[in-house]
Order: C-alpha cells, then sequence, then structure tokens
C-alpha cells in the first residue's frame, strides 16, 4: 500500500495533514464575502466579460480583429472625405450659379440703359469760391 520509501507514520501524518480537504464544507459565504472585499473596485463585471473574451481569443483573432477595426476607420475617414468635398463642390456650384446670374443681369441692365436713353455727358459745375466764415458773417 505504501511506497517502499515512505514509512507507515509519514502515510498517517500527511492523511491527517489533508484530513479537511475532503471534509464536507457547510459555510461558504465567508469565503465569498472575503474575496470580494480583496478585488473590490479594480475591475467593473463588463471590463470584466470583456478582458475574458479578449483573452480567450487567437492571435489570429486579435489581429483580424485589429485590422478590421483600422480598415473601419479608415474608410469612416474617406467616407467623411468624400462628404465634405461634396459640400464643398456644392456651396462652388451655387456661388457660381448666383455670380452667373448677378452677370446676366447686370449685362441686360447695360443693354436696356444703352439702347432706349443714351445719357448725355453732363458738364461739371464751377464750384464757388471757398470763403472763410467770418466773412460771411460780416457781408450779411
Amino acid at each position: 500500500m505504501a511506497d517502499e520509501g515512505e514509512s507507515q507514520t509519514d502515510v498517517l501524518a500527511r492523511i491527517r495533514e489533508q484530513g479537511s480537504a475532503f471534509e464536507h464544507m457547510t459555510d461558504r459565504t465567508d469565503e465569498k464575502i472575503n474575496d470580494g472585499s480583496n478585488y473590490a473596485g479594480l475591475m467593473r463585471p463588463e471590463d470584466y466579460k470583456k478582458k475574458r473574451v479578449e483573452v480567450t481569443m487567437t492571435e489570429e483573432e486579435v489581429r483580424a480583429k485589429k485590422v478590421a477595426a483600422a480598415t473601419a476607420r479608415i474608410n469612416a475617414d474617406r467616407e467623411a472625405a468624400r462628404a465634405a468635398d461634396g459640400e464643398r463642390e456644392a456651396r462652388e456650384r451655387a456661388r457660381k450659379e448666383k455670380f452667373q446670374r448677378e452677370q446676366e443681369a447686370a449685362a441686360a441692365a447695360a443693354a436696356d440703359d444703352g439702347a432706349g436713353n443714351p445719357k448725355k455727358k453732363q458738364k461739371k459745375k464751377k464750384a464757388a469760391p471757398s470763403g472763410l466764415s467770418f466773412d460771411a458773417d460780416e457781408e450779411g
């Protein structure tokens, strides 16, 4: 029963030491309370679940996840740049159309003025000689 190198007393001593390991534990609430207080505030349950999933992933899965995240970020940046370019082009078209309408309206107004009533050049009136203000008081 016992190994050749062990004596019977050694075997009995080991059995006595490990005797409590096989006894049925009636109350484990103290262990749970103590265990919870030891780790309180270290990790939220959501973080624990996320970390547990990350630990179970293989290197290929982790690499694929990182590549997918980077690809999604690049695609989002490109889509935002396309949207910004489209908005800029729309503003530019609207500005050009407005400028074109203003030019056509100005050309039409110039054609109406030129065809219907040619304006005569008016001569400039000679300005009255300037005098000093105290001279005007004395004269009046």
